[in-house]
């Protein structure tokens, strides 16, 4: 089955600290608050920021002091909202594992090109001449393990597992400031091995201090809440900088990992803003589109404490958010129907 699922993350904003640098960047980036989806709202808010280099406000900054430097007193948002849109087949255990073992065999036929002398600074798997495995994957991972068992299994939902094997649930205070609110519920997420990198496109969305959410542009929203690519980096070391054919096989494998982060997802249900299927009507064989959206998608987000970026300190207009929501999943359902 063929689907479209919005999947919503929030990340806070380092503080903006005056420099030519980032004025020219947001300013090269301008032209963007005139496509589609922007609103007078949008394009007057960044007016007013790139303004501040006109006033006091960008030579005499009135914000918090970080290394000698200080931030603007009120950052352009408070928030970045990424909204990722996946094109996906529905996968469940069965297919998911076929999925994985096309993905294993790629793999393997790749590291059979890269010499072995740099399986260990690339931390791949192998076994020596008295065949002792090196780099084996670590066994103490605490992270999520996802089974698909249960009810949940039935309908291709993966419930995550402690290490033996028994599910783990995810917990959050309903009060961040009363560590006995804490309250738990299953940990489940919808595993998925994506056909192709490009399924995906992500929409960013600013939030204001006052929580009230305007679409921006695709360059400002990355480059706001972006880190850096790190395997991008790994590749300008001076050591591969100055040896070519190393550098070649490098790139090959970081690429083959770069491109494997991007299509190997476990959507966790309480990030899943939209969901979106065709569905036929078997007494006609007439096709229609339905679509599910999420009417908190924050919620476990603004209550989880053990994460500093998904703590707020400042509020967000969820009723603005669900109708931008909204509004995608009725247009990607409606798109649906029409490309049957």
């Amino acid at each position: 089955q063929f689907c479209r699922l919005g999947y919503i993350q929030l990340y806070t904003i380092p503080g903006q600290y005056p420099n030519d640098e980032l004025y020219s960047k947001m300013q090269g980036l301008g032209d963007e608050f005139n496509g589609e989806g922007i609103t007078d709202r949008a394009r007057a808010n960044y007016q007013r920021f790139m303004d501040k280099s006109q006033n006091p406000e960008w030579d005499n900054p009135t914000g918090r002091a970080y290394k000698g430097a200080k931030s603007f007193g009120a950052n352009i948002y408070k928030y970045i909202i990424k909204l990722t849109k996946y094109n996906l087949h529905w996968q469940e255990e069965a297919g998911y594992a076929r999925a994985q073992e096309r993905n294993g065999q790629k793999y393997k036929e790749m590291v059979a090109g890269i010499p072995q002398e740099y399986y260990d600074e690339l931390g791949i798997q192998y076994q020596d001449d008295n065949g002792e495995y090196h780099n084996s994957p670590s066994s103490t991972n605490t992270g999520p393990t996802y089974k698909y068992m249960g009810e949940p299994g039935r309908f291709g939902v993966a419930t995550d597992t402690d290490a033996e094997g028994n599910p783990r649930m995810t917990s959050y205070r309903t009060n961040v400031d009363d560590p006995n609110s804490t309250v738990e519920i299953d940990g489940l997420a919808i595993r998925n091995m994506l056909s192709n990198a490009s399924d995906q496109q992500a929409v960013f969305f600013g939030v204001y201090e006052n929580g009230d959410i305007d679409q921006i542009g695709d360059g400002l929203g990355r480059m706001l809440y972006r880190t850096a690519d790190s395997y991008a980096s790994k590749l300008q070391s001076e050591d591969l900088q100055n040896n070519p054919e190393k550098l070649a096989h490098f790139k090959v494998f970081y690429d083959f990992k770069r491109n494997e982060n991007m299509t190997q997802k476990i959507f966790k249900l309480s990030n899943v803003a939209y969901f979106c299927a065709t569905a036929t009507d078997i007494g006609t064989g007439v096709k229609d589109s339905k679509f599910w959206v999420n009417r908190e998608p924050l919620f476990l987000l603004e209550k989880t404490i053990n994460k500093e970026k998904v703590r707020y300190t400042a509020p967000i207009n969820t009723g603005e958010l669900e109708a931008i929501l909204r509004n995608y999943a009725s247009k990607e359902a409606d798109g649906m129907v029409m490309m049957q």
